[in-house]
């Protein structure tokens, strides 16, 4: 089974909390998805009130994240969805960027 690890990301305060669907429901897509595939997730990284326009060095969690695929050896980092990865495309591009020079 390939290793994995999910990202989530909330931007607004209002949608972080355990009351919240906002991360559970990021959560359990992900986990959805590792079964369909047969992928063992390993760790979940959660950017709370974060925007999709920051960028890798302002979101604490996805640099937690890219240093624990680095540490383990993972190369896949799943999202539920591309905005949760970023909602401006000029930053995904960079995102995405950052993490093919890190085998991610």
């Amino acid at each position: 089974m390939e290793k994995c690890i999910g990202y989530l990301r909330t931007s607004s305060q209002t949608n972080v909390g355990e009351e919240k669907d906002s991360g559970a429901r990021q959560l359990r897509a992900i986990k959805s998805f590792c079964k369909s595939k047969k992928y063992t997730l390993t760790e979940t990284f959660y950017d709370a009130n974060v925007s999709g326009s920051k960028s890798l060095s302002d979101r604490a969690q996805l640099i937690k994240a890219v240093q624990y695929c680095e540490t383990n050896n993972i190369t896949t980092i799943l999202v539920e969805s591309s905005d949760r990865f970023s909602r401006d495309l000029m930053v995904q591009e960079n995102l995405l960027l950052a993490m093919k020079s890190r085998n991610i």
